[in-house]
């Protein structure tokens, strides 16, 4: 989550208590299909209401596996662990970001944190029930034609800011961890900068424009060519410029 978004400022979607203990590390809601193993991600508000209808025994017949259209899913939810390297011992081992604890071979408490990694496993696809189309994560320019055809439905949730800042880092958690960071998929950060441009024009939030420049800084580097980094290159100088005027401004 980003660091200027506090769980006091989460749309109401994020902090009923039916939702707010399914969600995954980049906060979206994830579910396992029982019949045929398939995972699929949902938006948090038509996630909601599976999990409400699941609770109250309703089959929500719209709520199917994209796949094999049954209505058997299970919630899962995605955590980030650490590898942690003891710094006395040089053992591994692997604990959740806020868990502290001694190394089991030493019992040192001095880690250095070597790699993040996703348990379980990462989906190798991620299906929407609202394209059933496709599978979300198969293809970069599926996804950001999906994405341009979804950010309208974004636009009208309540507190529409905090909500752009929350999808965003899904839309980096798919660009790394399904498409490896590459650069046929820096077009998914292209959206995801141009959501936090239109956050800080709005909102005058700096850190908004902060983590556009960070986005557009991650595609720049796996640019393959001149012209895509100049284009960056532009992209986050006005940025910078525009962060910087309005910071002259206040003072």
């Amino acid at each position: 989550m980003s660091t200027f978004l506090s769980e006091k400022e989460l749309p109401a979607e994020f902090t009923d208590p039916i939702v707010k203990g399914q969600l995954s590390f980049n906060g979206q809601l994830h579910f396992r299909c029982r019949s045929c193993d398939e995972v699929s991600w949902i938006d948090v508000t038509l996630g909601k209401l599976l999990l409400a209808s699941k609770i109250q025994g309703i089959k929500n017949k719209e709520l199917s596996c994209p796949k094999c259209k049954k209505n058997e899913f299970e919630s899962i939810c995605f955590e980030a662990f650490e590898c942690r390297l003891c710094n006395k011992c040089g053992s591994s081992s692997y604990a959740s970001r806020s868990e502290s604890f001694e190394c089991g071979t030493c019992h040192n408490n001095s880690f250095t944190v070597e790699k993040t990694t996703i348990h379980p496993s990462y989906p190798k696809r991620l299906y929407t029930p609202f394209r059933p189309k496709m599978p979300f994560g198969v293809s970069p320019n599926d996804d950001v034609e999906f994405l341009r055809n979804y950010l309208p439905v974004l636009r009208v949730t309540p507190d529409v800011h905090n909500t752009y800042i929350h999808f965003v880092s899904f839309i980096e958690s798919i660009y790394e961890q399904v498409y490896g960071s590459s650069a046929e998929a820096t077009d998914l950060l292209n959206i995801a900068s141009s959501m936090m441009r239109r956050v800080f024009k709005e909102t005058k939030n700096r850190d908004a424009a902060y983590l556009s420049i960070e986005l557009m800084m991650k595609a720049q580097a796996v640019s393959e060519t001149l012209i895509q980094r100049a284009v960056y290159g532009f992209n986050i100088n006005q940025n910078i410029y525009s962060a910087l005027a309005l910071r002259e401004e206040e003072y």
